[in-house]
């Protein structure tokens, strides 16, 4: 082991190996996937105490973090584990200590077919969220066809430990599948006899209205899901990343208005065309990324509108110095691509979902380590969870050229920088095109932050909403 874990993380790792569930919900950066290598230790010490022959370890992950979940494990772990990390389904992992997967990969047939014939002591669950949706293949691979585990991965580990800064990004039902599996005990009042499904979930802890396409959420109930999270607290380890590094620099946000290219009329005319819509969004974000064609193009041409301003500001703070290196996020590929090709000078990185694991961590290496390489340009969902781009200190600034329609999405980028092993202030700035409703999408979505973090009891304030 040639990391030393700070007292917390020590701490999650003792947590972990205590239980056959656990989740650590820390916020991002505050070294969760360190406690959870240091945790397989201890469960291998327990077993070889308890004279239990130790079997493999299963590790799932976004396909962006498999090499980086991989290189944590080696760097943290205090036995000389073999580790397989699963990138193709012809991939050979059965003899390995420590296998690795992305959870779509492991959702294959033939891949969860050939894991689902191994015994495991632990199951790490990295970015939990991404198990959100009960019925997904991701969902259904681990935790079964009925949702309670036992015909799923989950029911091939005798430890199931789940890794999230943000487990329920939207509200509560999305840790149902979670729940469901490893505390069906607090469910049980729900449905009396029967299987409990997620509308059960939804009418018990959220306030629903019925339409011709569903129970549609509409707010929480704030003391049925206070109670629910208070006897959820023995299995759930929460860590505020202020609490515990002390030394971590603050983050700061800014508005940044830019007045757009040409096609910043287009923009104004398009908003006029579906404003009845946008604003029917904007009352009712849902964060699930689902919007009709009129909406998904309007968004893409404000963010194309942006562009422009965003090089020219990019160009001139490097030219001067007033940043060393810059990490921008987008959301659409001709916005990236632009990007990337006007600011060449400065060798830029991209990392987007169709980033082959290899490239994303050559990207990755390059920015941390080669001076030249001055800008990481990262859409927003394939860039913003399990990375670390600071490059030792070197960058402190990140711009979004626009925002992502879930408010943790968001945060889950800025730690990306704003993490362990950053010394200076980091400065966050969202572009919003003038005259335009793009800062009014900003300040619903950090309402939205808001109200998920009362939800649950968090802190009003957080460190990066």
């Amino acid at each position: 082991m040639n990391v030393e874990l700070m007292p917390h993380q020590v701490d999650g790792a003792g947590f972990l190996s205590d239980r056959e569930a656990g989740l650590l919900y820390w916020d991002a950066g505050a070294g969760k996937t360190y406690a959870a290598v240091r945790g397989c230790d201890l469960a291998y010490e327990k077993n070889v105490a308890e004279k239990i022959v130790p079997g493999q370890i299963l590790a799932l992950t976004p396909a962006v973090n498999r090499r980086n979940l991989a290189n944590e494990f080696t760097k943290s772990q205090a036995r000389d584990r073999e580790i397989a990390v699963i990138e193709k389904g012809t991939d050979t992992f059965d003899h390995a200590d420590v296998i690795i997967s992305s959870y779509d990969l492991a959702a294959k047939r033939a891949v969860w077919e050939r894991l689902m014939a191994l015994t495991f002591d632990v199951l790490i669950l990295d970015e939990l969220q991404y198990l959100k949706t009960p019925t997904s293949a991701r969902a259904r691979a681990v935790f079964g066809g009925n949702g309670y585990g036992r015909d799923g991965l989950f029911g091939r580990a005798f430890q199931t430990w789940a890794l999230s800064g943000t487990p329920a990004p939207n509200n509560i039902t999305e840790l149902f599948p979670w729940i469901r599996a490893t505390r069906p005990d607090l469910l049980a009042g729900l449905r009396p006899g029967g299987r409990v499904t997620l509308d059960d979930f939804k009418r018990a802890f959220c306030k629903c209205v019925d339409t011709p396409y569903g129970l549609k959420i509409v707010g929480n109930r704030d003391a049925e899901v206070r109670q629910l999270w208070a006897r959820l607290r023995g299995d759930v380890s929460r860590i505020h990343k202020h609490d515990v590094i002390e030394d971590l620099p603050p983050v700061t946000f800014h508005d940044y208005e830019v007045m757009g290219d040409k096609t910043a009329s287009k923009v104004r005319k398009l908003e006029a065309e579906y404003r009845e819509q946008i604003e029917m969004l904007l009352r009712d974000v849902s964060g699930t990324g689902v919007y009709d064609e009129h909406i998904t193009t309007m968004r893409r041409v404000t963010e194309m509108a942006k562009v422009g301003d965003c090089i020219e500001i990019v160009k001139a703070e490097l030219a001067d110095g007033a940043m060393q290196k810059v990490v921008i996020f987008a959301n659409y590929k001709d916005t990236i691509t632009s990007l990337r090709e006007a600011l060449h000078e400065f060798n830029p990185v991209v990392i987007r979902g169709d980033v082959t694991p290899l490239r994303r961590q050559q990207a990755i290496e390059a920015f941390h380590g080669d001076d030249d390489v001055r800008v990481f340009i990262g859409q927003i969902v394939a860039a913003g969870t399990a990375i670390t781009l600071h490059a030792d200190g070197k960058c402190s600034d990140v711009i979004f050229v626009s925002a992502d329609w879930v408010p943790a999405n968001n945060a889950q980028a800025v730690a990306r920088v704003h993490r362990k092993g950053q010394h200076n202030n980091v400065h966050a700035r969202f572009l919003h095109l003038a005259n335009s409703l793009d800062e009014q999408v900003s300040r619903t979505l950090m309402h939205k932050t808001f109200t998920l973090n009362k939800a649950l009891d968090e802190r009003k304030t957080h460190h990066a909403s």
